[in-house]
């Protein structure tokens, strides 16, 4: 009887090699674009929360003729659920929160955001950029 020969039907080590090469050339490519994209969404989230309060103020605005509220508090719970908590992306510690506060309404306790009941205006205190390069002290 003859004996059946043996052939290999793996791959070779240098084919392993490059699909490693190539793998880790992706990922180099890849884990960058990811950091970047969590920093543009916690901005979004920021500047959409900032738009809701916002628009709860003009709202209140409109329905008490004119006056806008004391406090930003005084727009929740009826035009808005909760005075959101606001995070200013920074980009010193990669997308982590610079400054979280819950309340918005005493100027000497938040340093990110100030209220102007006069002229019912939101401002932000920070001097860094977002991810476009717009100030967000501009926002």
């Amino acid at each position: 009887m003859k004996k059946a020969e043996s052939r290999g039907h793996g791959f070779t080590l240098i084919e392993l090699m490059i699909v490693v090469a190539i793998i880790g050339l992706l990922a180099a490519i890849a884990i960058p674009k990811f950091g970047g994209m969590l920093v543009r969404s916690k901005e979004a989230k920021a500047k959409a929360r900032l738009g809701s309060l916002r628009s709860a103020l003009n709202i209140y605005y409109s329905d008490c003729e004119g006056i806008f509220p004391a406090t930003v508090s005084g727009v929740a719970p009826r035009y808005i659920e909760q005075v959101p908590e606001i995070e200013i992306p920074s980009p010193v510690n990669h997308g982590g929160s610079n400054v979280a506060r819950t309340t918005l309404d005493d100027w000497a306790s938040n340093e990110a955001w100030v209220y102007s009941s006069a002229t019912g205006l939101l401002f932000i205190n920070c001097s860094h950029v977002d991810s476009k390069g717009s100030t967000w002290s501009t926002f």
